[in-house]
């Protein structure tokens, strides 16, 4: 039996409002849209993996928004990316820096997106 990483997604108050702040900063429209309860981003080269969000009142109001999975994303241009999340209106949690402990150069900051959610954005030899 094989399994494999498929999906990751994130319950969001906000449709609109999420699927907008990752189109900006991920560069890219969502490929799979269900109006106010769903949406998806293809995530390039990775064999239809893919990036959701999910409206939480699709599924039940006892359901925990933000904080409740890490996503983690790579950028070739760190600096770029940070000024681009300040600018999106992100919560940063810590600035770009070195990971002291890493067997290599891995560098990251932290946010959050508007709903809560944690995000690890990452520039590393590949």
């Amino acid at each position: 039996m094989k399994i494999k990483l498929d999906h990751i997604y994130f319950f969001v108050e906000d449709m609109e409002k999420a699927v907008n702040f990752y189109e900006l900063f991920l560069g890219i429209k969502a490929t799979h849209r269900e109006g106010d309860r769903w949406a998806d981003f293809e995530i390039e080269g990775q064999d239809g993996m893919y990036f959701g969000l999910l409206n939480k009142k699709a599924i039940d109001e006892k359901i925990v928004v933000g904080n409740n999975a890490v996503l983690g994303i790579y950028t070739e241009d760190i600096q770029k990316a940070f000024e681009k999340a300040k600018s999106l209106g992100a919560t940063i949690l810590y600035e770009p820096d070195d990971v002291q402990d890493s067997p290599y150069k891995y560098v990251c900051f932290g946010m959050l997106d508007l709903d809560g959610n944690v995000i690890e954005v990452a520039n590393y030899e590949r």
